[in-house]
Formats: structure tokens, sequence, C-alpha cells
């Protein structure tokens, strides 16, 4: 029979129990949802911040684009306003031209029965009147004198009318007065009238 060994310390050197030890592995910081989801905010954080400096680039050229536009339009509007003040003012001569040469015209045609139209407003609104006064060119007297006696008879006017001749008036100019007022039909002064608003409507200044 074998003696026996004397007992040895135990040391350490031979674990037996390791392959029984469970050792919890440690766990990611991060999942892979989280960097997917990190991922797709920094696309889209790039994507807006694209846009972003995209509008304001396309903000910036229609700021540029509107500023030469402004400019170039106030340029075009002096001198569409330049040119437009030209061509008025050669309308307004002309028109002064045309009129010069159409009124001569139009009262040898029409200014009896302008005369008359004048006359008879008159005995119509002022058939209480006790006497009026026309005053017309010499050369229209006689023909005024037969147009008043028929005026009179289609107004019923009932005062007394003077027919009178003035050496200074047209054969288109007549004047009424009576006692409260009057009226008259002056070609000097239409013409005068026409020529002050085609002034006032041009830039020529003075009437010619």
């Amino acid at each position: 029979m074998a003696s026996p060994q004397p007992p040895r310390p135990f040391t350490f050197d031979h674990r037996v129990f390791d392959d029984q030890l469970v050792v919890d592995k440690p766990q990611p910081k991060y999942t892979e949802n989280d960097l997917t989801a990190a991922q797709a905010e920094a696309f889209a954080k790039g994507r807006d911040e694209g846009l972003r400096e995209e509008r304001e680039g396309q903000t910036r050229k229609a700021c540029d684009l509107l500023v030469r536009l402004l400019a170039e339009n106030t340029r075009l509007e002096q001198g569409i306003a330049e040119q437009a003040t030209r061509l008025v003012g050669d309308a307004g001569e002309l028109a002064r031209r045309i009129l010069a040469k159409l009124m001569p015209m139009a009262t040898a045609r029409g200014g009896l029965e302008e005369i008359e139209s004048l006359i008879a407003s008159t005995l119509l609104e002022q058939h209480t009147a006790p006497r009026i006064s026309i005053h017309v060119a010499p050369a229209m007297q006689a023909t005024v004198n037969e147009l008043v006696e028929r005026l009179r008879k289609d107004t019923a006017f009932e005062g007394k009318l003077a027919i009178l001749s003035d050496e200074t008036f047209g054969e288109s100019d007549c004047r009424l007065e009576w006692a409260t007022g009057g009226a008259e039909r002056m070609l000097d002064k239409i013409w005068n009238d026409i020529n002050t608003c085609i002034s006032k409507a041009t830039p020529q200044g003075e009437p010619s």
C-alpha cells in the first residue's frame, strides 16, 4: 500500500469552474434603429438647410432683378413721359390749327341755328320778363327779327322784344339782356375758352 501524499495548497492555477461562469456581454450604447434614425435626421437637416440656402439664393436673385427692373422702368417712364409731353404739345397745336379752320365753317353753317336755340330757351325760361333786348350783327338783324316773331308764338312770350344791331358782333354772335340777367353766344369767347382748355391740357403754356 502506497503511502499517502501530503496535501498541496490550492493556488488557483487551474479553475475548473470557468466553463460554468456566465458573464453578461456589454450592451451597445446605440441600437441599429438609433443609428438609422440619426442618419435620417441628419439627411433631413441637410436637405432642409440646402433648400433654405436655395430659397435665399433665389430671393436674392429676385431682389436684384427687381431692383434692375425698377431702375430700368424709371428710365423708361422718364423717356415715355418726355415723349408723351412732346406728342401732347404737338397734338394741342394741331387741334388749335384744325379748330381755327373749322370754326368759321361751323359758324357759317350753324350760326343761325345756335342763335335760334339761345333765343328760344331764353324766352321759355324768362317768360315773365317785361322786356328782352336781343343784340346781333347788322347782317343778321332782319333774319333774327323774322325768327323772333315765330319764336314769340311758339313760346307764348308776352313781353317786349327789341332787336338791336351791333357792329362789333360776328354773324354767329348773339346777346340777350333782361332786367335781372342775360345770356350770350360769342364766337370769340367760345374760341378763347377752347384755346384755354387746350393750353391747360398741354405743356405749351399760353394760347397761341
